[in-house]
């Protein structure tokens, strides 16, 4: 599948993708960085760099399973930015 013309052209150092999730209640997820990490303690997005084979919403779903557990349906791009 081809990356819809909205997304950036990959850079040389990669697409990023990062996911603000807002629960039915206006909650949103903040992840806090582990100790030993970089960064502990810290609050961040789920998100990370998209695979070369995936399209940006894809590598958003994947991070944010990865990192939260969370399985979500449907995510809507609310901007790219090549890196």
């Amino acid at each position: 599948m081809s990356a819809p013309e909205e997304y950036p052209p990959r850079q040389q150092y990669g697409l990023a993708a990062a996911v603000y999730a807002v629960r039915d209640d206006g909650h949103i997820l903040l992840l806090k960085r582990g100790e030993g990490s970089a960064l502990a303690g810290q609050f961040f997005l789920p998100g990370g760099l998209v695979e070369h084979d995936e399209l940006p919403i894809d590598g958003a779903r994947r991070e944010l399973q990865e990192e939260s557990g969370l399985a979500v349906g449907e995510l809507v791009p609310v901007g790219s930015y090549p890196m």
